[in-house]
């Protein structure tokens, strides 16, 4: 775990109960204000991005799991590292530098040892703060805080990043992640890409091509409404379908051959007021349209796509609802509810595609506006996260219905980090890693050692090793 104010690592083993237990020497220095680590797939190097010191630090990894600096501690980046990522084959490692807009490209020794390339750095947008490579290791993305866009970049034979043609995916507000927030979303179907522009209102449309780069078509975008802030493609690829915030109504459109989006005839189609997100169904036969100032709209989609009002035009979802999300079964529906009770509101799907209210229809939400869900490997259980530094943990019923477990109450959690078998969650917070052990009903339990001692301001955590 990088502990960005003691500039430094904490570094624990992993009991055979999933406990966390700080190891013989609990830490280990970094660079000034550590803010990302990456461990390669090899799982012997740890690397760490030092944003104050503007290197890198390097470490092999102990058969006890410890990390021992390298002979060469760091490795000098561009201004201000904000995070490093290790390609899928282990051979290359890349950084990107907030505060020179570049990314520094390094190929990985036989010891884990980072090396520039010969050409050090390609260009990025202005503040990268986070950079991801795509599973085959064909193609890395860079998230820009301050263009708020996304460099793109091809990886060469030789571990080299070359930007593609156009190097730059726009999106709309500060970038924080390699994911489109607030404003824009990116929906892909069948080799095509579209991003709803909140401050254009419009929609930008692209074709993918087989190196993975991002093509305008030759209509560059389409009209949408006021504020489109919600973008979805059903799971047929026929259709698409954008809220506009400010309209109050939803653009329909159907999708070309040529995947360039034709408005449907009407264009709009009503919804509530300040519609803020729209999902389809599993199934492609229903929509439904979450409204900030009041209620779900619900829609059936006839055989041209087009979005038919229900008799039943919408639900209640309380105090301005925020998002949604359909189960991958198509049998629920969950709505958060950002102000008010800040609850969580629960549907099931009815025959006819309406939501029908389970009982209780809500359950609560934790007294902060809720920021972050996270449903465990197994599906069965889920942890909310909200702005006042709960951990609010939920069981997913067989029939849909979630039911809230006990609140765990954690100053200025991260996330919720779960093991890959779900067994164990890992919270950071106030300096410290609060450590649970999940019951056979899904409940978080306090380890017997309910924290570890962190350094200051713990910002992300790692582990390493296979549950066996």
């Amino acid at each position: 775990m990088v502990n960005i104010n003691s500039s430094n690592i904490s570094q624990y083993s992993i009991n055979s109960d999933g406990s966390l237990a700080a190891m013989a020497s609990p830490t280990v220095a970094t660079g000034a204000f550590p803010i990302s680590i990456a461990v390669g797939p090899s799982g012997q190097y740890a690397h760490v991005a030092n944003s104050g010191s503007d290197d890198v630090s390097q470490y092999t990894i102990g058969s006890d799991g410890s990390l021992i600096p390298m002979a060469a501690t760091t490795v000098a980046a561009g201004a201000s590292p904000y995070s490093v990522c290790i390609e899928p084959s282990g051979k290359y490692a890349y950084v990107a530098n907030r505060n020179s807009d570049s990314v520094s490209q390094y190929t990985i020794g036989n010891d884990g040892g980072l090396a520039p390339m010969s050409t050090a750095t390609v260009a990025a947008g202005t503040e990268p703060v986070r950079i991801n490579v795509d599973p085959l290791g064909k193609y890395a993305y860079v998230a820009n805080f301050t263009s708020e866009d996304v460099s793109q970049y091809s990886i060469g034979n030789d571990g080299s990043l070359t930007p593609m043609t156009p190097g730059i995916a726009p999106a709309w507000g500060s970038t924080l992640a390699i994911a489109v927030l607030e404003g824009a979303a990116l929906e892909l179907v069948k080799g095509y890409a579209y991003v709803a522009n909140e401050g254009s209102d419009n929609v930008s449309q692209y074709s993918i091509g087989s190196d993975g780069s991002l093509t305008a078509l030759a209509t560059v975008s389409v009209a949408a409404g006021g504020n489109p802030r919600s973008v979805t493609v059903g799971p047929v690829g026929r259709h698409a379908y954008v809220a506009n915030r400010d309209d109050d109504n939803v653009s329909q459109y159907s999708i070309d051959s040529d995947g360039s989006l034709t408005p449907m005839v009407p264009a709009t189609v009503a919804s509530g007021s300040g519609p803020v997100s729209v999902a389809v169904d599993p199934s492609s036969r229903y929509v439904f349209v979450v409204n900030f100032f009041g209620g779900v709209s619900q829609y059936t989609i006839d055989a041209n796509g087009r979005l038919i009002p229900m008799t039943i035009a919408s639900v209640g979802a309380g105090s301005n609802p925020r998002s949604i999300s359909v189960d991958p079964t198509g049998r629920y529906v969950c709505v958060t509810s950002y102000n008010g009770a800040r609850d969580i509101w629960q549907y099931a799907i009815g025959s006819d595609g309406g939501l029908i209210s389970l009982a209780p229809m809500s359950v609560p939400g934790g007294g902060g506006n809720l920021l972050t869900v996270s449903v465990g490997p197994t599906g069965k259980y889920a942890c909310v996260t909200d702005i006042g530094g709960n951990v609010l943990h939920y069981d997913i019923g067989s029939d849909g219905q979630i039911s809230q477990m006990t609140a765990v109450i954690v100053a200025g959690p991260g996330s919720v980090n779960f093991d890959p078998k779900g067994q164990y969650a890992y919270v950071p917070g106030s300096n410290n890693v609060w450590q649970y052990s999940i019951g056979s009903d899904g409940s978080l339990i306090p380890m017997t050692t309910a924290s570890v001692t962190a350094g200051t301001y713990p910002v992300s955590v790692i582990t390493t090793g296979i549950w066996k």
